[in-house]
């Protein structure tokens, strides 16, 4: 092939812009461009006609993990897709595409960003599936008092004056947890007192209570599906970090199980620390590590063989139907 035939049939681009005369061209010599300038792991994931006859170009980010087992040391590396994490736009113009190229940081910061939020869905998915075998858990139950109180108080005595909620907590968060009780449905405050609110009177919690397998109450019920929808809300807004704390350490096993495929996988401490700093940024010697994972296993989260992990099943089956990894 002649220098003129290449250069006829490769688009011409700069550094901050490719340009293409179709979309065929951008879609079967776009990627490779884009992998030149962002990385090997970049890739086109689709390419969408929005009004005015413009593209919408999502990218993916393919990366490698290592998702050995520990005890079979069979080496397992796996190129994990976190799609969507940034969008180009192709601008028509009289005869040709023009796409405007961001910098690496911003396509770094777009694949980060993904990743925390597939991370974050994994923490709700476990922190939903492991509440009722972690909530008495000292450190969880402790947390939680408040708003148990708030919604016993209701339940059993309502209406309940705010001033007395007030005083018996002693406690500046306590206009915090009415204020998130009450946008979650679960209060209603009406001149200075606090009602149950449409939650808490629904029909759910008694479905709840009809549902389960062991003799709560329903202050109890109202605790488990109060995690289970206002997880988030909870753990950010309320400041309750100990509802992610045990999920945390859950999910630095679970996270590589799910994206196996395989509940027997067997994790040794180390790997479960070296999960813990990359999902979470959150460093722990192995033998507090150790501690924790005696802990979950006690109470069927995970289950300990020696000095290694593996899944419960029945926690492992909830995790991989809830969640997307990518």
């Amino acid at each position: 092939m002649s220098k003129s035939e290449d250069q006829q049939r490769s688009p011409p681009s700069t550094g901050d812009r490719l340009r293409f005369s179709n979309i065929n061209e951008l879609q079967n010599q776009g990627e490779a461009l884009l992998k030149h300038r962002y990385g090997r792991g970049i890739y086109i994931q689709k390419v969408e006609e929005i009004d005015g006859g413009k593209y919408i170009i999502s990218l993916g980010n393919s990366v490698p993990k290592d998702l050995s087992d520990s005890l079979e040391k069979d080496g397992v590396i796996k190129f994990l897709s976190f799609r969507n994490i940034y969008n180009l736009e192709a601008e028509p113009t009289n005869s040709h595409y023009i796409v405007e190229l961001p910098d690496r940081e911003e396509i770094y910061e777009g694949f980060q960003e993904r990743r925390e939020n597939i991370v974050d869905q994994l923490d709700y998915s476990v922190a939903k599936s492991i509440y009722k075998n972690v909530l008495h858990f000292g450190e969880v139950e402790n947390q939680l008092t408040p708003i148990r109180q708030i919604l016993r108080w209701t339940h059993e005595r309502g209406p309940v004056a705010e001033s007395r909620i007030n005083a018996n907590q002693n406690s500046n968060r306590t206009i915090r947890y009415l204020e998130v009780l009450e946008e979650l449905g679960y209060i209603r405050r009406q001149d200075g007192e606090v009602h149950s609110g449409e939650r808490m009177d629904s029909g759910v919690i008694q479905d709840i209570l009809d549902d389960s397998n062991d003799d709560i109450g329903v202050v109890e019920a109202l605790m488990g599906d109060l995690v289970q929808r206002g997880y988030h809300t909870l753990r950010d807004r309320c400041d309750l970090r100990m509802l992610s704390h045990y999920p945390q350490f859950a999910g630095a096993y679970y996270y590589d199980a799910v994206q196996r495929g395989d509940s027997d996988l067997h994790l040794d401490m180390a790997a479960v620390r070296d999960n813990l700093n990359d999902q979470y940024n959150r460093d722990f010697g192995e033998l507090y590590i150790d501690d924790k994972m005696a802990q979950l296993s006690q109470v069927d989260v995970i289950e300990k063989d020696g000095n290694y992990v593996t899944a419960n099943d029945e926690v492992f089956s909830e995790v991989s139907q809830q969640i997307s990894m990518a």
